[in-house]
This record gives structure tokens, C-alpha cells and sequence, in this order.
């Protein structure tokens, strides 16, 4: 069907908008087309339609970010949670491995002290043993007129190796002069000194030898000690009665 262009007379659809001899709005496009209820709308309609769709999908975007942002911040809280509840294991462990280690080096400082006590405990033993040992030593051992020195005395022993032995006779006291003879060598050299039942001290004078016998006695005749000679060499010895 068709109609008039109100401008130029000029036939033209009904459904068109504009005329296309002379480029004219017609104004029919306005008009409703049967079954078409969108049609003829006006352009103001249009632009709503657009601003709502517009509206719409920046309201999507706006809750899809806060969404977005909610889940996150929810993240973001459980990982915070999680990370102070592994610190507070972290810390109750250092604490639990803190106690055991003080508990540990109490244990061994009692240790330490009752091994200082008990070391302390032996020493005192050992003290005791050793006095009781001096003492009954001290009860044996005869006083220093127990025994008397004759006036001629004749010790015998081993000097360096070599049997040896004191011939001397009493001259005033305890000083006593004699010979020393050394029978593996077979020498014999002259000798004066003291003899008792705790000390005995005597010498060589003979020109070019010269020995110093010094010992102790215990009081039964026995003596040991040490022989030198001039040169500086020195021989441990013993001899008795």
C-alpha cells in the first residue's frame, strides 16, 4: 500500500520515514503498523531503552566487583587466620622446646652438683683412709730409742747395682768412722759420719774420691736414700743392719 508525500506529492510506502524523491520526513513512520507494536516508536523511547541496558550492565559490573571483592577480602581473612594460627603453633612450639631446655640443663646442673659432691665425698674418704693408714702406721713404727746402734755396725746393701756395705765403728756418740767397701768392684774407701736409728749421714775423704751417702732410717736398721759423688752424678741406695 502506499501513500503521498505530504511535501511533494510523490508516492511512497506508508512505512516510510523519510521520502525518498525529496528527502522529507513524511511523519508516517510515527504511526503503529498492525501486529508490530514496536513500530513508529519514538526516538526518546529509544534512548531510554539504551540508558537502561546501560544502567544494567554497570550495575552488574558494580556488584560483580564487590562480589569479586568480597570473596577477596573473605581470602585474603582466612589466610591472615590461617597464618596467625600456624604462628601461634610456631610459638607454643619454641615455648614447649624452651621449657625442655631449661628443664634439660637443670637436670644436669643437679647432676654436675651431685657429681661435685660425690667427688668431694671420695676425697673425704680417701683423706680419712690415708690418715687411718699414717695413723696406724704411726702406732707400728717403733720411737727412735726403740732400737740402739752398737758401737760397731756393719750395714749392708745394694748401691747403683753393686753390693756394698758400711763397716764402722763408734768413736763418740752418733759419729762413727770406718770403711765403705764395694764388693762387686772390689774397693774399699775410708768414711766418717753420723749414724742413728733415723739419719744416717757419711763420706768418702780419701784424696781424688768423695762420696756423700745421705739416708733415712726407720727406725729398725733399714736406710735409703741417695749417694753422690763430687762429679754431680747420683745413685739411689738402701741398706740395713
Amino acid at each position: 500500500m502506499s501513500i503521498q508525500c505530504p511535501h511533494c506529492g510523490n508516492a511512497i510506502p506508508e512505512s516510510a520515514a523519510f521520502c525518498p524523491l525529496c528527502g522529507n520526513a513524511t511523519g508516517y513512520a510515527q504511526r503503529p503498523v498492525a501486529g508490530n507494536s514496536y513500530y513508529g516508536q519514538q526516538p526518546g523511547n529509544a534512548n531510554n531503552s539504551t540508558k537502561t541496558w546501560l544502567i544494567g550492565i554497570i550495575t552488574g559490573l558494580v556488584a560483580l566487583i564487590l562480589i569479586l571483592g568480597g570473596i577477596f577480602l573473605y581470602i585474603h581473612s582466612q589466610n591472615a587466620k590461617e597464618e596467625r594460627r600456624q604462628a601461634e603453633v610456631e610459638r607454643q612450639k619454641a615455648e614447649q622446646a624452651q621449657q625442655e631446655a631449661d628443664q634439660a640443663k637443670k637436670l644436669a646442673d643437679e647432676a654436675e652438683q651431685n657429681a661435685k659432691k660425690a667427688q668431694e665425698q671420695a676425697n673425704q674418704a680417701t683423706a680419712a683412709a690415708e690418715k687411718a693408714k699414717a695413723q696406724a702406721q704411726a702406732a707400728q713404727a717403733p720411737q727412735a730409742n726403740d732400737i740402739s746402734i752398737p758401737s760397731y755396725a756393719s750395714l749392708s746393701g745394694v748401691l747403683n747395682g753393686d753390693n756394698v756395705s758400711f763397716d764402722v765403728s763408734c768413736n763418740y756418740g752418733d759419729n762413727y768412722y770406718g770403711t765403705f767397701n764395694n764388693y762387686t768392684q772390689g774397693v774399699s774407701w775410708a768414711v766418717t759420719g753420723t749414724l742413728n736409728s733415723r739419719r744416717m749421714h757419711l763420706k768418702t775423704t780419701e784424696y781424688g774420691i768423695y762420696w756423700t751417702f745421705s739416708a733415712t732410717g726407720d727406725g729398725r736398721g733399714n736406710y735409703s736414700g741417695r749417694a753422690r759423688h763430687k762429679s754431680g752424678k747420683g745413685y739411689s741406695y738402701r741398706v740395713s743392719l
